[in-house]
């Protein structure tokens, strides 16, 4: 890119947040990354490698579907990157996945046709607060400064994201109407985590092995995560038991 095209980034994240809602801004920066650096999807997440995982924006459906599947499956290229604290490039997306079996296992078209991946932690100084992935439908191979400028450009909307916290968390600075809305990327993901917390207490275990058991049940039993969740909350509020 250079460092024209760096400093030209640069510019778009800082505009990106400025003005306009908080909770738009996850949204605002998927596009930019999208235009900045060389990929055609962007994801970003927090706290990815823990329980409390909560998927911020995703630029695409098929980007969004790449967190859903690692979500599910507790490990992916995002995953590690927000454990380790380093990038994960995964040039060729296409060959064989044996570094996440679980992963690999739940990915259905069109996310099996992807062509690369690169995950890079979601970094504040030593302090990792999430993963974002960049993904491109074609493979490819970066070079050393395009993984550096790509770093840098994550790093930033880092920078950016850490002031809006509190309202893009849930249950803070969202009403119980906002919290619950369809249409909001990471709703149903507090369904999970609420009902791994009520496994967790029912059987006296840890919430992260409560959500290590509600994946492997969504897979053996091949129904999706959140009507495994809604299982164990029970009905929705509102409606009878059935």
């Amino acid at each position: 890119m250079g460092l024209s095209s760096r400093y030209g980034l640069a510019g778009r994240v800082l505009a990106a947040a400025a003005g306009g809602d908080a909770r738009e801004l996850p949204g605002r920066l998927c596009e930019v990354l999208c235009e900045g650096v060389p990929v055609d999807g962007v994801t970003l997440s927090l706290m990815t490698h823990t329980p409390a995982r909560y998927l911020l924006g995703a630029s695409d459906p098929v980007a969004r579907q790449l967190e859903e599947v690692q979500f599910l499956a507790g490990e992916g290229p995002c995953v590690t990157a927000a454990a380790t604290g380093k990038p994960v490039v995964v040039p060729d997306f296409r060959r064989p996945l044996e570094r996440w079996p679980l992963f690999e296992a739940g990915l259905q078209a069109p996310l099996a046709r992807m062509g690369a991946v690169y995950a890079f932690p979601l970094a504040f100084g030593d302090q990792v607060l999430g993963a974002a992935d960049l993904i491109r439908r074609e493979p490819m191979t970066p070079d050393e400064e395009t993984v550096a400028e790509m770093a840098t450009a994550v790093r930033m909307a880092a920078a950016v994201l850490l002031p809006a916290l509190p309202a893009l968390l849930p249950g803070y600075g969202l009403s119980p109407e906002e919290t619950g809305r369809p249409d909001r990327a990471g709703a149903h993901w507090d369904t999970t985590h609420q009902a791994a917390g009520k496994l967790a207490s029912q059987l006296g275990i840890s919430t992260q092995e409560a959500l290590a058991r509600l994946r492997g049940h969504a897979f053996s039993t091949g129904r999706s995560r959140p009507v495994v969740a809604q299982d164990v909350l029970g009905p929705p509020r509102g409606q009878p038991d059935t």
